[in-house]
């Protein structure tokens, strides 16, 4: 009665390896795991396709035959296994010698098998009337393929350990079924070493298959996007109607003692009526129905209404510090989440996040699925291939979903961390958080949009306030302008005119006319100068100037400019010296001479207005690399360090010596070094007063 139940084993073992084999393989042919699944099932329905081979009592050599062909499958169960869990955990490349050295092991042992140093015999064992007996190749085999068998559960053991979330489910699952399939399928080796234990727990060895299904359905394990497609619906159904086929069959020809073939007629019947009714009730929203129930979170109904809950808020805020705090509370609080956080793509910060996450958006520009890290870490350990956003992904969390506006524009993402216990999150919580999402993504939209609508009326009032300011500061200078050029203009023309009233006094002498009117001319000439100043000051700001520079001896410029000043500086006894540091080869520079002299007149001129009598002005001209420095420093009153940068703006002028001049001539000197491709700047003098300095390049002014 034992060989009929074997010969139902072989054919479930058989039938499962092959549809889960061709199932898995085909779902991704280039993923190492599915490939190395498949060829551990290869092997499987080796092992089980010698089972077709009848146990018959009364054939010694037919048995004998049937014993060594199963074991061409059996040989290579043990390293297969081995690769599939090296491979699944990652270190298949690491352990590639050890793999290696297993194949090549079992080929050599392959041309014993159909010898006596392998099963020499077959001979009465237990409740079978043949069953083999074992020589010394057989021993050796058996020891390596349980050493196979052995490391490969203490590594799928001590990974499951370091693991979290879904990757531990995984591993426990593949684990479990593995532990089962192996101490089902080794009862085949007891009544070999005269140990009374007929194999009865062979049917067994597909547990790994169940467990590899659930993990599939349960925890996306080999496809991360995997539904309950058809393929696994129809291994189910065919699992279970053939358990009701060998339930009839048994019962028939044991129980009520019926026929064999009459048994498995009957068998057959109800094992059609048993899948078509399984593939229709898998097919069905009943099922579903059980299905979430039994392979679901038991508080998924809790996590649902909290998340409705929160969805149900969602529109009614309207600022994001508000919505953020009542997602953490969602989230972090009632579902024990740990981190939610949304990332917002905003104006003030579009470049910051475009740069820290810019491979992640590039992705949920063209994909618009949600992300879970550790799936996406899975596929990259599988594929062996970097997927370039993963790091900006771990920066994140657990999981990420892209927030949209209508227009499909990406706005943020929405991201949740680790659930209680590292638990992974289902297909159901999954897409219910991916629903949630699109609420969100709505709410951001309508806060953004009230956000930048802010900021931009914030920017347009700043904007406004310092127009109003400049406003402010033109029309000062302005006025400014005018007190100032009314006093210079009122001066010269004062004087003409009270020369004037002197020619048409009567009582004057007649000597003194060519005096007078001499001064009327000077007068008129100060005031044609000043009137020129100012069409000067404008081709200046309208870029119209063009300077004709020319070679010149630079030591020979400053020093007559030194020797027209000289007379001037004397009227005031001021000490006026010039200190030259050039050596003889620095003397030329390429510059426009009438220009710079209009620049070192400016500043002697404003030295001399300030400086007392017996007052210092020093000159120093010296090298510095390739570029020359003219310094004019006194030890007259100095400049304010908060004045120094407007000493070169318009009008800038003491009030206190508006008599001497409407602030023009420093501005125009910045102007016309600016043109040389020169700087000129003004700090504390050693003297005590202001020092000017023009630095001027060596090389030619193009």
């Amino acid at each position: 009665m034992i060989y009929p139940f074997l010969a139902f084993s072989a054919i479930f073992n058989l039938i499962t390896s092959v549809i889960t084999g061709i199932f898995v393989y085909s779902k991704n042919k280039q993923n190492p795991i599915n490939r190395t699944f498949a060829i551990f099932c290869l092997f499987v329905a080796l092992w089980s396709l010698g089972y077709f081979f009848p146990f018959t009592p009364n054939n010694s050599e037919l048995t004998l035959l049937s014993e060594r062909l199963l074991h061409i499958g059996a040989l290579f169960i043990g390293v297969a296994q081995f690769h599939f869990v090296c491979t699944i955990i990652g270190i298949a490349q690491e352990k590639k010698r050890l793999i290696w050295l297993g194949y090549i092991f079992n080929l050599a042992t392959l041309p014993f098998v159909y010898t006596r140093w392998f099963i020499p015999r077959v001979v009465p064992k237990g409740p079978l009337t043949y069953y083999p007996d074992v020589g010394v190749v057989y021993h050796i085999w058996l020891f390596v393929w349980v050493a196979y068998i052995a490391y490969a559960m203490y590594l799928l053991y001590t990974y499951y350990k370091k693991s979290t979330g879904i990757r531990r489910y995984q591993l426990k699952l593949i684990f479990i079924g593995d532990t089962i399939a192996f101490v089902a399928g080794s009862t085949n080796y007891l009544l070999a070493y005269n140990i009374d234990i007929a194999p009865y727990a062979t049917i067994f060895s597909s547990a790994h298959v169940i467990f590899l299904a659930y993990a599939v359905v349960k925890y996306r394990f080999l496809d991360l996007r995997l539904n309950l497609s058809k393929g696994v619906k129809r291994i189910i159904s065919f699992i279970l109607a053939s358990l009701v086929f060998f339930g009839i069959v048994v019962y028939g020809w044991i129980i009520v003692n019926l026929r064999p073939a009459l048994a498995g007629f009957i068998g057959l019947i109800f094992f059609a009526l048993c899948q078509t009714a399984l593939n229709q009730l898998l097919d069905s929203n009943s099922f579903y129905k059980f299905f979430h129930k039994t392979l679901n979170y038991h508080n998924f109904v809790d996590f649902k209404k909290i998340i409705d809950d929160f969805k149900n808020k969602v529109p009614f805020y309207t600022h994001l510090e508000e919505f953020e705090k009542q997602m953490l509370k969602t989230f972090c609080q009632n579902l024990r989440i740990s981190a939610a956080r949304i990332v917002v793509i905003r104006k003030d910060n579009k470049d910051k996040i475009y740069y820290k996450f810019r491979h992640l958006i590039r992705y949920f520009e063209t994909h618009h699925d949600f992300l879970v890290t550790e799936e996406i870490n899975l596929q990259q350990n599988n594929d062996e291939k970097k997927i370039i956003f993963l790091s900006e992904l771990k920066q994140l969390g657990q999981v990420c979903f892209p927030l949209y506006q209508a227009d499909r524009k990406l706005i943020g993402f929405f991201v949740l961390g680790r659930k209680p216990f590292d638990d992974p999150y289902s297909k159901e919580e999954l897409s219910l958080l991916n629903t949630t999402a699109r609420y969100i993504a709505l709410s951001l939209s309508v806060i953004l949009y009230n956000y930048e609508l802010h900021i931009e009326i914030a920017e347009k009032t700043k904007n406004l306030r310092e127009q109003n300011k400049e406003i402010k500061k033109l029309f000062k200078m302005q006025s400014d302008f005018i007190a100032v050029t009314a006093h210079e203009f009122r001066t010269p023309l004062s004087i003409a005119l009270f020369q004037l009233e002197e020619l048409l006094d009567e009582s004057s002498a007649q000597f003194k006319q060519g005096d007078s009117i001499q001064t009327i001319k000077s007068s008129l000439e100060n005031l044609k100068y000043l009137t020129q100043k100012l069409f000067d000051v404008q081709l200046y700001d309208l870029n119209k100037v063009e300077i004709r520079p020319i070679t010149v001896d630079v030591v020979k410029f400053v020093n007559d400019i030194f020797l027209d000043f000289r007379n001037i500086m004397a009227e005031k006894q001021i000490i006026f010296k010039l200190f030259n540091h050039l050596k003889q080869t620095d003397h030329r520079i390429y510059m426009d001479e009438l220009r710079m002299r209009q620049v070192l007149n400016n500043i002697l001129s404003n030295a001399y207005k300030f400086v007392d009598n017996r007052g210092k002005i020093y000159i120093d001209l010296r090298k510095d690399a390739a570029d020359i420095i003219i310094s004019i420093a006194d030890n007259g009153p100095g400049i304010a360090d908060s004045e120094k940068q407007r000493v070169f703006e318009k009008f800038q002028t003491k009030k206190a010596s508006m008599a001497m001049g409407i602030g023009l001539g420093l501005y125009i000197s910045k102007k016309i070094v600016e043109l040389h491709k020169g700087q000129i700047w003004v700090e504390n003098a050693d003297l005590g007063g202001a020092k000017f300095c023009i630095k001027l390049n060596l090389s030619s002014v193009k």
